[in-house]
């Protein structure tokens, strides 16, 4: 009998598909340097249709780690504890029955409490290393915090720092950088793109010491390698959105011996597909209440795809909302439910950041005095509400109810 494969996830934060791999297929890609993610899809498959269920993390890991649209299972609001239907059980809970050593590099933002059940580790020093047997399969998942979107907007001395191991060769530049065109071209947008993409060269030299470590211990043939992150990048029209730059996310697996070298596909996929593939590749029955499709199997890929994906945005701490998006492989149709309010209502977190402060400024003044966007502090901060919810609406907010 075939041994079973293990598996690693290597996930990273608010990113859409700008790595060098995809140059040519994703817009702005071709500015990355991501030479250890390059070759991870050059050695696997790359999917350039990857599609998140929700714009925002823990919505749209949710779904990933159950293989469940959020808005069925009650996790579509973000930061709630919701109680999900009692057949849905977090993914790595299946393979621990199935006898894998289950790590997680500690992260679980799930939107939903995580039973003791779930992991054998769940530490910063989680590792499948630390497995009592050598010959038992794992399955661990590595959380890479270096991309989110708050390291962007550090001080200089704290970016220098989170950015430490990227070669100044390797720097990416203000005045070159690749702005997409429904940004400002200020040099707040611009310094914040190059940031974006510094992030992403030193994420890759992290996935990259992951990769070597399989190697190292003689693993990696039998093991399939999963890059994947959660949503669109952390700036205006990106994260929290739920149009193409807020949801389309980049998708590389690496499966020795099953996957061809070289391989891309355009089908389409949820991340949340994820679930039902690793469980199909790993010869454990998919659960019937999943409504992920898997495009894995002990064989390898499975043709096919989705014939349309879907996703959806909610509240996302104190801002309601709630629009819908169906896209197939042409369009994409999106609905709001409240097309009286504004797509870039005020959000508290966010509003602080300064690309959102600059949009804000830019909104007031009509194309007044380009923002200087200075590391320590944006010097134009954003306007304050014109409402502020009282006591009671403020509690049923951090409770993940609705207010009523």
């Amino acid at each position: 009998m075939t041994r079973q494969p293990n598996i690693v996830w290597i996930t990273t934060h608010d990113i859409n598909p700008h790595l060098g791999a995809y140059a040519g297929v994703y817009p702005g890609a071709e500015y990355a340097v991501t030479p250890r993610l390059d070759r991870l899809a050059a050695e696997g498959v790359r999917f350039d249709q990857a599609f998140a269920a929700a714009p925002i993390c823990a919505p749209s890991r949710s779904a990933i780690i159950t293989g469940c649209f959020p808005t069925a299972i009650g996790t579509m609001h973000m930061r709630t504890k919701a109680a999900p239907p009692p057949e849905v059980r977090l993914l790595p809970e299946y393979f621990r029955e199935a006898g894998y050593y289950v790590t997680n590099a500690s992260f679980t933002d799930f939107q939903t409490p995580t039973p003791v059940s779930v992991f054998d580790d769940c530490s910063d020093g989680a590792h499948w290393r630390n497995r009592p047997d050598p010959d038992q399969p794992f399955f661990a998942a590595f959380q890479g915090l270096m991309t989110h979107e708050s390291q962007i907007y550090l001080d200089d001395e704290a970016f220098a720092e989170r950015t430490r191991h990227g070669a100044d060769a390797d720097r990416h530049e203000p005045d070159r950088a690749p702005l997409p065109p429904y940004y400002p071209d200020t040099e707040t947008f611009r310094k914040s793109w190059a940031r974006y993409n510094d992030l992403i060269t030193e994420m890759d030299h992290w996935a990259g010491g992951i990769l070597d470590q399989l190697g190292e211990d003689g693993v990696a043939d039998n093991t399939i390698v999963v890059f994947w992150s959660d949503h669109g990048l952390g700036m205006p029209r990106g994260k929290r959105w739920i149009n193409d730059s807020g949801l389309h996310e980049p998708l590389l697996v690496r499966w020795p011996g099953r996957i061809e070298p070289g391989t891309s596909t355009d089908a389409l996929v949820h991340l949340m597909d994820l679930a039902p593939s690793m469980l199909a590749a790993a010869g454990i029955p998919v659960p019937e209440h999943m409504h992920a499709k898997a495009f894995l199997d002990e064989e390898g890929l499975v043709d096919g795809g989705n014939t349309y994906l879907y996703a959806g945005r909610d509240r996302m701490g104190e801002l309601e909302d709630m629009s819908r998006s169906v896209p197939d492989q042409r369009f994409r149709y999106i609905r709001h439910f409240h097309p009286d309010r504004s797509p870039m209502q005020h959000c508290n977190y966010p509003d602080r950041l300064w690309t959102w402060s600059e949009m804000r400024r830019m909104g007031v003044d009509r194309g007044g005095p380009a923002c200087e966007g200075r590391a320590t502090k944006c010097p134009h901060p954003a306007p304050a509400p014109t409402h502020r919810p009282d006591e009671a609406v403020r509690r049923a907010l951090r409770h993940g109810r609705r207010p009523s």
